[in-house]
């Protein structure tokens, strides 16, 4: 499933809603995002526009409750 961030959304906060979409559960229903990777580790490196000049499109994956969780830059 695709699932696009708001501008004014965190970019943590969109995986967990993400998550309990595909889940079809509430978001208070997942474990806490941090026993899969560090919430701010994962806004900082979303965080505003990327440097057009990256040698490599950023992409982060990990498993979060039972889903695949892969997350890139829509640009």
């Amino acid at each position: 499933m695709d699932y696009t961030i708001g501008p004014d959304e965190d970019m943590s906060m969109g995986v967990v809603r993400a998550v309990s979409t595909r889940e079809r559960c509430k978001p208070t229903s997942l474990p806490p995002l941090v026993e899969s990777v560090d919430p701010d580790a994962l806004n900082g490196l979303f965080a505003g526009p990327r440097d057009a000049d990256a040698a490599r499109p950023l992409t982060v994956s990990f498993l979060y409750s039972n889903s695949q969780v892969t997350v890139h830059p829509n640009n």
